[in-house]
């Protein structure tokens, strides 16, 4: 079937001062140039926030990341602050982040190995029901300097891929690759694949996102030239196996690319759906108003354009597409360079979610608000998102903290249900016929909460855990 319209249809601006509680979070010590703010990833009630140009008691800029948790309908509380085990001046620790359960996947794309500068790490840590404990230091078998290995990552389940966004290939510079690793029966993560876009060429950057779920890995090459349009972009399909193994399945691209679209920029997948960020996309002949790209795996396995993301009210260098995360029916898309007001470049979160009928409704528009007095002035707010529960947290990482520029923070809201399938403001008998009459259907809809691809038990167990909110 063609793919649905995609409605952007903004009708709720989101502000600390009238959705949310607002809560500023910054390091305990702001820096100049710290990022805070610059990656985040979180689950439940817990979320990591990074500043990778952090100095440390040991060095410069070699980056920390920053747990935090809260009770429900709580304020976040910083629990614990991590540093690599192994690092030295300009790592970045934190460069991606991926928090999945009791692991955390926290990379160092510019980490220094064996004499070998901006090779890059990966690090896993643990939660061992008290703490985050360092579990084990990742590397590619293969590395050498310049490749950036930890520019993107991902845990699921008992597989984990890193990415070295300019690693040389076939002495084809800055192409990129990826490697899989595997967890054993010991619990040790070990290399079992690298992966290489096969119609690959220099300066394609593959790996620079990336997003695996289940069986599906997705990886981003933002320069990748497409037909005679240079840098417009694509995103790499890899399924796994009967052997264990990741193989080439399809290329995406943008159905209305052009030159230095740099689609790919952001990969995020959920269910049987991959969203694609285009922070350069043309949006009504306006280059850079940005975009997001969906694509839905059809019948075959394959994965078909189901439409594109936008913001109506956008303008040219928003940059919409350059974050984007999910939780229960949400999906959250980062615009870091929005003007907002006179504010320029501060930045701006826009929440979708579909109706029914499968079309995606731009529902809310989120800006910061850093109160007066606060020492607080926000910028770039959007160059991370996190929903997790029924909170948002933006990273906003060039604000000015307490007068250092580019300290960075974040800001925390509360977002409520998108489990509302009837949009009538509150999850009661008529969500629930609405869902039982599209029960076993295939076709986008609000109705298929958790993106599975199929409306099931799952979504009526969501549905009902959140009955009468």
């Amino acid at each position: 079937m063609p793919p649905r319209t995609l409605t952007s249809l903004s009708c709720l601006l989101l502000t600390a001062a009238t959705s949310a509680d607002g809560q500023l979070l910054s390091a305990p010590s702001p820096a100049q140039d710290d990022l805070f703010g610059v990656t985040m990833s979180g689950t439940g009630h817990r979320v990591a926030i990074s500043a990778i140009w952090c100095d440390t008691p040991a060095g410069v800029d070699r980056g920390s990341v920053f747990m935090y948790e809260r009770a429900p309908n709580g304020p976040w509380m910083l629990t614990q602050t991590l540093e690599a085990p192994a690092s030295a001046d300009f790592d970045y620790f934190g460069s991606t982040l991926d928090l999945v359960g009791t692991q955390l996947l926290a990379t160092s794309y510019r980490a220094d190995v064996s004499g070998q500068v901006d090779r890059g790490a990966a690090d896993i840590f643990e939660w061992n029901g008290e703490v985050w404990q360092h579990a084990q230091r990742l590397l590619a078998a293969d590395g050498e300097a310049g490749d950036y290995f930890g520019s993107s990552g991902a845990i699921d389940g008992d597989t984990l891929v890193v990415t070295a966004r300019y690693d040389t290939v076939a002495e084809r510079p800055y192409q990129g690759s990826a490697y899989v690793f595997r967890r054993s029966t010991a619990g040790v993560w070990q290399q079992t694949q690298q992966l290489v876009d096969p119609n690959g060429a220099a300066f394609d950057v593959f790996g620079f996102d990336m997003a695996l779920r289940g069986d599906t890995l997705f990886v981003g090459a933002l320069w990748d030239d497409v037909g005679t349009q240079v840098n417009q972009g694509s995103v790499v399909v890899f399924r796994r196996q009967a052997d264990g193994t990741f193989s080439f399945l399809q290329r995406l691209i943008a159905p209305d690319g052009t030159a230095h679209n740099e689609f790919g920029t952001r990969v995020h997948a959920v269910g049987n759906t991959v969203f694609c960020g285009s922070p350069n996309a043309v949006v009504d002949g306006e280059f850079g108003r940005g975009a997001v790209y969906a694509y839905h795996r059809t019948a075959d396995g394959t994965f078909a354009f189901a439409g594109k993301l936008s913001n109506i009210d956008g303008h040219s260098g928003d940059g919409m597409g350059s974050s984007i995360d999910d939780e229960a029916g949400w999906i959250a898309v980062g615009a870091f360079s929005t003007n907002v007001g006179s504010a320029l470049g501060a930045g701006a979160v826009h929440l979708f979610r579909r109706n029914l009928a499968g079309e995606w409704l731009d529902v809310a528009t989120v800006v910061g608000d850093a109160a007066v007095g606060s020492g607080v002035s926000i910028s770039g707010f959007g160059s991370s998102v996190c929903l997790a529960a029924d909170g948002l947290v933006v990273g906003a990482y060039t604000s000015e903290v307490h007068g250092w520029p580019s300290a960075g923070c974040a800001q925390a809201f509360s977002v409520g249900s998108a489990i509302d399938l009837t949009m009538d403001g509150i999850i009661d008998g008529q969500d629930l016929a609405a869902l039982i009459g599209l029960m076993g259907s295939t076709e986008p809809t609000a109705a298929d909460i958790d993106f599975s691809g199929t409306v099931d038990s799952a979504d009526l167990t969501i549905l009902l855990a959140a009955w009468g909110s």
